[in-house]
């Protein structure tokens, strides 16, 4: 089972034209989520880590004698799981240098391009819980200035108010300057989820949900503020089918 109900795709390519065809028939896959198409290399190497993408379509050529999808890909830090995206299968031995695993054309079945994309999110999963799995504890600069360390099992919740993040453990709060985007990537993608845009919340301390309220283990009686915990119907699918993979995994 996928660890996300929907993964988010990225297209760089300089010619938005061909992609017509290949962003249609990804519309049309039922785990896809958004779909976000750029052309200028330039302004998405500085806009990527601000976008929340699982799976980059990266073109081979961009038209300019000194940069190619290779040499673009080598200048980030942390690529997300890339599949280059080309009509000439030239390029499939130099995107292996790099690291691609994965080839597709721009006009490709639309037998050919599911399959392709259900092999690119297990690898999209693999990638999350391997770098993910042996957190153990974390260091925070809270809003003072001073270093923190966290041990990942004490934490119970994080919300998001104003720019600032509070840290809802077993015992006390940390407050800090981040955002809750920041703070999810330092986590154990399984072991956490938003049932709500300005929440974070760890699976493991669920209690019970009853409807759309979240009662925590221990906790929804003696936490002043627990009863604010709720799921949104935004984010409603999403929360139920990470609590099901947990509980599956973890509590069977």
């Amino acid at each position: 089972m996928m660890l996300k109900q929907k993964y988010n795709i990225l297209l760089l390519d300089d010619k938005l034209n061909t992609l017509v065809y290949l962003v249609k028939m990804m519309s049309e896959i039922s785990f896809i989520g958004n779909i976000i198409v750029q052309s200028d290399w330039k302004e998405c190497l500085h806009k990527i880590d601000e976008l929340d993408i699982d799976i980059l379509f990266l073109d081979m050529d961009f038209g300019d004698p000194e940069v190619d999808g290779n040499t673009w890909l080598s200048m980030l830090t942390d690529p997300p799981v890339t599949v280059a995206c080309s009509s000439y299968s030239n390029y499939v031995y130099s995107a292996r240098e790099v690291g691609i695993k994965y080839f597709i054309g721009k006009t490709p079945s639309f037998r050919a391009l599911e399959e392709l994309l259900n092999d690119v999110v297990l690898e999209v999963d693999r990638k999350a819980e391997k770098s993910k799995r042996d957190v153990k504890q974390l260091e925070i600069k809270d809003v003072s200035g001073e270093e923190v360390m966290i041990q990942v099992k004490d934490i119970l919740y994080a919300i998001i108010n104003n720019n600032i993040l509070t840290i809802y453990l077993e015992s006390g709060t940390v407050v800090t300057q981040m955002s809750l985007k920041s703070f999810a990537s330092m986590l154990p993608l399984e072991g956490f989820a938003k049932p709500h845009n300005s929440y974070l919340l760890a699976l493991d301390k669920i209690e019970v949900i009853r409807g759309k309220q979240i009662f925590l283990k221990n906790k929804s009686k003696s936490r002043k503020g627990d009863e604010l915990l709720h799921i949104t119907q935004e984010f409603a699918k999403e929360f139920r089918h990470k609590y099901e993979i947990f509980k599956q995994n973890n509590l069977s």
